[in-house]
This record gives structure tokens, C-alpha cells and sequence, in this order.
């Protein structure tokens, strides 16, 4: 099934991440000074559906490693409309 890890800190196109869950596609090991990054998928997300990419964090303690995730979130019309909102957010002219 996969390692998932639990971002304490972290970003994406330079919003925060803080609190999600995402599936571990690829730990990296920079340089001394380089970008400390972790490739995820988004797909066990509904923020970010169907898609892998880079989350930019701190350091190693920004993150952790977790076991699958059992139960599923229920979300409240608000949280799904600003949920909505946030991910049609580039369609606003």
C-alpha cells in the first residue's frame, strides 16, 4: 500500500501544507544547503486530487512518517465550498 507521511510543515506553490496526509512517492537527501523536498501523491487528498508533486519543507523533523490512513473525513458544506473554492481558484479572471 505504500508509506504515507504527515507534513507538519511544509509547502506547495508557496502555500502551506501544515496537517496533511499524503502518500510518500520519493524521500530526498540534498546537498548541504539545498532544498529540502518530499515527492508525495495527491490522490488520497481532496485538496489535491490525482496528481504527484514536490512539497518544500524545513527540515527532517517537518515531517513524519505514518500509517495508512483508516478512516475517511467527513467535511462540512463550509470546508467543501472552501475546499472548491481553493482549488478553482486559478479559473477566477
Amino acid at each position: 500500500m505504500g508509506e504515507f507521511v504527515l507534513v507538519k510543515k511544509g509547502t506547495f506553490r508557496n502555500k502551506p501544507v501544515d496537517g496533511t496526509v499524503f502518500k510518500l512517492v520519493q524521500d530526498s537527501h540534498p546537498k548541504p544547503g539545498g532544498k529540502l523536498a518530499i515527492r508525495v501523491d495527491g490522490k488520497f487528498t481532496k485538496r489535491f486530487p490525482n496528481s504527484e508533486f514536490t512539497i518544500f519543507i524545513p527540515n527532517h523533523d517537518a515531517y513524519e512518517r505514518i500509517s495508512p490512513p483508516t478512516t475517511s473525513v467527513t467535511l462540512t458544506v463550509e470546508e467543501m465550498r472552501d475546499s472548491l473554492q481553493e482549488r478553482f481558484e486559478f479559473l477566477v479572471y
